[in-house]
Formats: C-alpha cells, sequence, structure tokens
C-alpha cells in the first residue's frame, strides 16, 4: 500500500557547510549539533493535490560549552502529491508533516555524506518529532533548538 502523499521532485536549494577548525579531540568526538529549522509550503493554484514545501535547517553554534564541528545551513525544495481519496480538509497537515519529515530525511543524509569526508568527521542532525512541522512559526517550540 502506497503513502497518500508521494515525493513528485526535491532539489537542494542552498548548502554551505563550514567546519570549525581546531577542535579538540574531546569536542571531535562530542559531535555536539544545534539546529534550527524553517518550513514554508504552498499548495498550488491549479491542483489542490500539489504542494510545494521548503525546508531550511540551520546548524548552530550551540549554548554548551563545547564547539560545533560544523555550522552552515541546508535549504531544500519539494514537490508533492497528495492522492484524490485523502480528506481535503486534512491536506495541508498531511503535506506539512510527512512532507517535511521527508525533506529533513533528504537534508540529514547529505549533512552525513558531506560531512563524512570532512576533517571533523561524520555528524547526523537529531532526528525530530514529525509533528514539529504542523506548529506556526511564531509558536516558541518552533524554532526550539535541537
Amino acid at each position: 500500500m502506497l503513502s497518500p502523499i508521494q515525493l513528485i521532485d526535491h532539489r537542494f536549494g542552498e548548502i554551505h557547510l563550514v567546519p570549525t577548525l581546531n577542535l579538540t579531540a574531546p569536542e571531535r568526538e562530542q559531535r555536539v549539533v544545534a539546529c534550527r529549522h524553517e518550513l514554508g509550503w504552498q499548495q498550488s493554484d491549479e491542483d489542490s493535490r500539489r504542494w510545494r514545501l521548503r525546508l531550511r535547517v540551520e546548524l548552530l553554534l550551540p549554548k554548551q560549552t563545547h564547539r560545533a564541528p560544523y555550522t552552515g545551513v541546508v535549504e531544500v525544495i519539494g514537490e508533492f502529491q497528495i492522492h484524490a481519496d485523502f480528506p481535503s480538509d486534512r491536506r495541508e497537515s498531511l503535506a506539512r508533516m510527512s512532507g517535511g519529515a521527508m525533506l529533513y530525511s533528504a537534508i540529514r543524509e547529505w549533512v552525513c555524506t558531506l560531512t563524512s569526508r570532512s576533517i571533523n568527521g561524520m555528524i547526523e542532525l537529531p532526528s525530530l518529532d514529525p509533528r514539529c512541522f504542523l506548529q506556526p512559526p511564531d509558536d516558541p517550540q518552533h524554532d526550539k533548538q535541537s
């Protein structure tokens, strides 16, 4: 059985990761990653079942005393199609939650791939609860650092 939402296409709009130089061995092993995300979405004017989402993830300096192995930003844009039988009043929630989760997993893979050959070694972004993509941007939990 297929999911009611299908990823049609996704493209990276921005990839900018900068390794922190001269990390100590304990800092490198710590792999502390703080990140913030921002999700934008738009329903197609021509077809109410098609959605475009843009997910931007920023790697930030952590609040702890350790330095981050990397800082930067990765942004991906995805096109999604929702099955015709899926209730129209629930399509936005499905697009935001499931679409956001799919795009975040694509970003996680890119970060792993790019950092695996970098001087500070591979990092993995933390897993997110996909319900976070349903929170409005002005919600204090929306920009909560991981």
